[in-house]
């Protein structure tokens, strides 16, 4: 943790680009089926690299699963099974961006900034029913470096209807019944302890 940044609360996740990520096992909270779900964060990269991975929920590669990275044009890349899906946005380094993905009724979107860009994926895989988390990095590597705040994984709805934009949040998010993490990255400065 580290209380130079933050979007919101104490504190936010720093991670190096050097191999720091967060490992979650495989859950039954990241098996999304073929429901609706949303992932989403407040990221402000330090560096643009390659390929810099925000949220790998894969055990193999390829795999049907999300992986949601930043290219080196800084635009995020939504990728399942080996294909990039989405493509899209503009980020700048030390700046924070609210990114989400988001399917609702078997159609995807990806948001930056509340805007939806890239093409819409018309999205009928099965993305299982457990899955595993890495955050910050891929299961070969291609880490982000930068922070991370406010990340919330939801299961069961979308939260973002496929509109041409979303309203981003202004506040901490609450928890509710559809929510499977949230993570605030609130704590003490240099803490690895993750509430």
């Amino acid at each position: 943790l580290d209380t130079a940044q933050q979007k919101f609360g104490t504190a936010s996740l720093l991670l190096d680009g050097t191999g720091d990520d967060l490992s979650l096992a495989a859950s039954s909270d990241f098996g999304f089926g073929t429901g609706d779900f949303a992932v989403e964060a407040f990221i402000r990269p330090t560096a643009i690299t390659v390929l810099d991975t925000i949220f790998d929920f894969r055990t193999a590669n390829p795999e049907v699963a999300l992986v949601i990275s930043i290219n080196s044009s800084g635009q995020i890349v939504v990728n399942v099974n080996g294909s990039n899906v989405i493509t899209g946005g503009s980020l700048s380094i030390n700046t924070w961006a609210h990114i989400a993905v988001s399917r609702v009724s078997g159609v995807t979107s990806l948001f930056v900034d509340g805007t939806r860009v890239g093409s819409a994926y018309t999205d009928t895989n099965d993305y299982g029913s457990t899955k595993p988390l890495k955050i910050g990095s891929a299961i070969g590597g291609n880490a982000f470096a930068g922070y991370i705040d406010e990340v919330r994984i939801s299961k069961g709805v979308g939260r973002y209807a496929n509109a041409a934009s979303i309203t981003v949040p202004t506040t901490e998010f609450v928890v509710d019944t559809n929510t499977q993490l949230l993570l605030h990255f609130n704590g003490i400065d240099g803490s690895t302890n993750i509430i």
